[in-house]
C-alpha cells in the first residue's frame, strides 16, 4: 500500500481523503500518522503497517478534533463516496451546501414552534450534513473556476415592453 503525504494536522488529512487527494481508496477505517521529525502527516488504512512511519505518542491537544466534529468528518467520507464528483462552478457547489442549510433551517424552526414535526436527532443530522458540505465546498476552493455567468436581458413583462 501507498503511503502518501498530506498537509499537517489529522482534520486535513481526513479532508485530503474524501476528496481523494491521498491516492488511497481504503476499504475501511483510515490511521493519521505524524512524522516525528518534521511533523508531516500521512493517512493508510487501519490495520495495515505503514513501511516507515508511526503514530508518534498521542495526539497532541491541540490536534485533537473534537467529539462533536467526528460525525461531520465521517459525513464528509460518507457523501464523498456516494457522490464522488464535486462542482467546479462555485454557484452550484454553494447551491448544495445552500440546500443542506435550508434543510437545517427548517428542523430549527420546527423545532422551536411546532416540535411534533421534528424526528428525534433530526437537527443533529441536519447540523452534521450542512457542516460536512461546508468542508467539502471548503476543500475544493483551490478548483474552483470563478467567472461571471452568461445572461440575457430580461423584460419586467409589463404592457407594452417587448418582452424579447
Amino acid at each position: 500500500m501507498t503511503v502518501r503525504s498530506i498537509t499537517s494536522g489529522g482534520l486535513y488529512a481526513v479532508l485530503a481523503l474524501a476528496e481523494g487527494d491521498t491516492g488511497i481508496q481504503p476499504d475501511g477505517p483510515v490511521v493519521v500518522y505524524r512524522r516525528a521529525g518534521d511533523g508531516r502527516v500521512f493517512v493508510c488504512e487501519a490495520g495495515q503497517f505503514c513501511a516507515g512511519f508511526e503514530q508518534v505518542g498521542d495526539t497532541p491537544p491541540g490536534d485533537r478534533v473534537p467529539d462533536a466534529w467526528q460525525p461531520v468528518l465521517d459525513e464528509v467520507v460518507r457523501a464523498t463516496h456516494l457522490f464522488p464528483t464535486w462542482p467546479t462552478d462555485p454557484l452550484h457547489a454553494l447551491a448544495i451546501l445552500g440546500e443542506e442549510f435550508g434543510e437545517l433551517t427548517k428542523a430549527v424552526l420546527q423545532t422551536a414552534y411546532e416540535p411534533h414535526k421534528v424526528r428525534k436527532g433530526e437537527l443533529r443530522t441536519e447540523a452534521v450534513q450542512t457542516a460536512a458540505m461546508a468542508l467539502r465546498f471548503l476543500a475544493s476552493l483551490d478548483h474552483y473556476k470563478f467567472g461571471p455567468s452568461l445572461q440575457h436581458v430580461q423584460s419586467s413583462g409589463m404592457a407594452g415592453e417587448d418582452p424579447a
